[in-house]
């Protein structure tokens, strides 16, 4: 998983962008290994740039958390992702933009996982929440919370 940061879909570094994409994806097939890009960018922008660009066989993971700083709407853009995405980071977010323990913020994980389940979705999850005050509390509660809503 790389993240990229919005600043590399700017016109000034597009064309390094893209270079670096080809760049990945050919070492990529060469060592056997699986890419994901962790973007935050808005589908249509993203899209015109894979398309004008020739760029296929790309995958995503897909931040909850930080679509939610871009958009509240999580479950929109989700939808508009889901056939590039192989991996979901599963973050909370109260309204301020806090990442906060799971189930706890703003994030209506209820939806998100009655659609992905609607989808037949199979890829990786991982759990990027806060710790709360007991780790491992924590995480045997967001394992409860995420078996509930599957």
């Amino acid at each position: 998983i790389i993240p990229i940061d919005n600043k590399n879909f700017l016109s000034k570094n597009l064309s390094k962008f893209v270079d670096f994409i080809f760049f990945l994806k050919q070492e990529s097939k060469k060592n056997k290994v699986m890419i994901s890009l962790e973007i935050n960018e808005n589908y249509e922008r993203f899209n015109k740039i894979l398309l004008s660009n020739n760029i296929k066989d790309i995958k995503i993971t897909f931040d909850t958390g930080n679509f939610y700083l871009t958009n509240k709407n999580v479950l929109k853009n989700l939808k508009k992702y889901l056939h590039l995405i192989n991996h979901i980071h599963l973050k909370d977010r109260n309204t301020l933009g806090v990442n906060v323990v799971f189930g706890s913020g703003k994030i209506n994980f209820k939806n998100l996982f009655i659609f992905l389940k609607k989808k037949k979705y199979n890829k990786y999850f991982t759990f990027e929440t806060n710790r709360g005050t007991d780790a491992l509390k924590t995480a045997t509660n967001n394992l409860k919370i995420t078996k509930n809503l599957i």
